[in-house]
């Protein structure tokens, strides 16, 4: 992966964003002052992450060179960098699937559809979160439309969820 500082990732996004994919006019989040700028358009052009070109507009012009105005914009390989170019696999069989992490709301909902529902201390040992967090979480699948069932075991507050929304 080509590393980039953050200038330069500015410089590409904004590019890409662009007609014609050209850096300029500057963006106006760019606040480094004019020689820092320059210094990352000369690296990007080494790196060929973007193309000089010939242009007729002053404004997308970064150099000129007697008459000749030269812009610069975007190349495959600097739309490569900031991964906008799609990447095909070689071959779709070595793909393995991809496991969706599972969020932490999901695993309240899994541990309160168990037959013996959940305590608030087992919430709070499977999130992290702190008590309070648990509850508001509690409150928020309520208002999702999720019916909470409150029960005793051993002595202890137990929820479950009896109606799923």
């Amino acid at each position: 992966m080509t590393k980039l500082s953050d200038t330069q990732l500015v410089l590409l996004s904004h590019a890409a964003q662009q007609i014609g994919g050209s850096l300029l006019p500057l963006p106006t989040t760019i606040t480094a002052p004019r020689p820092a700028i320059n210094k990352s358009i000369g690296s990007l052009l080494k790196r060929e992450l973007i193309e000089e070109s010939e242009v007729a507009d002053n404004k997308l012009a970064w150099r000129g060179d007697g008459e000749a105005q030269y812009g610069v914009s975007i190349s495959t390989a600097g739309r490569e960098a900031i991964a906008l170019v799609a990447e095909t696999p070689a071959d779709e069989s070595s793909i393995s699937p991809v496991e969706k992490k599972q969020s932490k709301a999901a695993l309240v909902v899994e541990l309160l559809q168990r037959d013996n529902g959940a305590t608030l201390d087992e919430l709070v040992a499977a999130t992290g979160w702190l008590p309070h967090t648990t509850r508001a979480a509690l409150t928020g699948l309520r208002k999702k439309g999720h019916v909470l069932d409150k029960s005793k075991r051993d002595g202890v507050t137990c929820y479950s969820i009896t109606m799923v929304a």
